[in-house]
């Protein structure tokens, strides 16, 4: 064989590799694009993550202590609620059962925005947020007031 023709075999094999690779490459970002991302993209083994919106809710303060969460709160109306102050999210790739159990405080704590179900139990699926809604009803005459919680998730 002359050297023109080596050559010219070489030219069309990295043109045949070259083709191969502009071919596939469409297809190795649609495969990674179209892969499930995790929320706000962190990837998490806990059952729930917390997303905190008390900063738009003026007298409001949460503390967190590993899985104890405590909201204190200044009453300005004989009963009071604050709709969407925490939000639950399930980053699982399952539907996940969610309980809140109130530990000490005057206030109820309960998911959702409406105050006639207030319900302390939820099923969430995968990738879905669910407010936490805090109610203090008339009969809490104190003016400032605090809710301790915790969170179970099934």
């Amino acid at each position: 064989m002359k050297p023109k023709h080596v050559y010219l075999v070489f030219i069309n094999l990295i043109a045949v590799f070259v083709l191969l690779l502009l071919l596939g490459t469409p297809f190795y970002f649609a495969s990674t694009i179209s892969k499930p991302a995790s929320i706000a993209g962190a990837k998490s083994q806990r059952p729930y993550m917390i997303i905190s919106q008390v900063d738009k809710f003026p007298n409001v303060k949460l503390s967190q202590q590993e899985d104890n969460y405590k909201i204190t709160f200044s009453k300005i109306a004989p009963s009071q609620a604050f709709t969407s102050l925490l939000l639950i999210t399930n980053p699982t790739n399952r539907t996940q059962s969610y309980k809140i159990v109130k530990t000490a405080g005057d206030a109820e704590v309960f998911f959702g925005e409406n105050l006639k179900n207030r319900q302390t139990s939820v099923l969430a699926p995968s990738s879905v947020s669910i407010p936490i809604s805090v109610y203090s009803a008339k009969e809490s005459s104190a003016s400032s007031q605090t809710v301790d919680f915790q969170i179970e998730a099934h």
